[in-house]
């Protein structure tokens, strides 16, 4: 893509950037066909991808509740509505949830030491020792996974 894009991208506000950009094969983002940003700027449907997004979201913070990881009393008094994403208004809380409970998954069955959770929201960075300390996974920001230093 040529800078030109990328500087309109940069103008767009988040819901036109989802309409006018996807990954390719390679995971690198592409204009998308004008017939598939017609289909998408039908009323209702990014709407719909979102309400299907927190439907999941809800189906892995009871699956969180019913593993004991956290009570619904814990969840409403101390993390409900703390860091939700402004553009989406997804729950990066629950989003970490899921790979807590994965990470568990995976340590009792002995195939992981230890999990990472990579984020940008302000919010549950402030808050990552406190979280690290109650759930086990720690949390870094976008910025410091790229300068971690992956053997192998």
């Amino acid at each position: 893509m040529s800078n030109g894009y990328y500087d309109e991208l940069s103008k767009m506000n988040h819901r036109d950037k989802l309409v006018h950009m996807k990954k390719d094969s390679k995971g690198e983002y592409v204009r998308m066909t004008p017939e598939l940003l017609e289909k998408l700027k039908q009323p209702g449907v990014l709407e719909d991808a979102l309400k299907k997004v927190r439907m999941g979201q809800s189906e892995v913070l009871a699956k969180a509740i019913r593993k004991k990881i956290l009570t619904v009393d814990e969840y409403v008094s101390q993390y409900k509505g703390k860091y939700i994403n402004k553009p989406n208004g997804g729950d990066t809380f629950i989003e970490y949830m899921g790979v807590v409970m994965h990470f568990k998954e995976m340590k009792n069955e002995k195939k992981c030491e230890e999990a990472v959770f990579v984020t940008q929201h302000d919010n549950i960075l402030a808050d990552r020792e406190a979280l690290k300390d109650r759930f086990g996974v720690k949390i870094i920001s976008v910025e410091e996974m790229i300068d971690l230093e992956i053997p192998g």
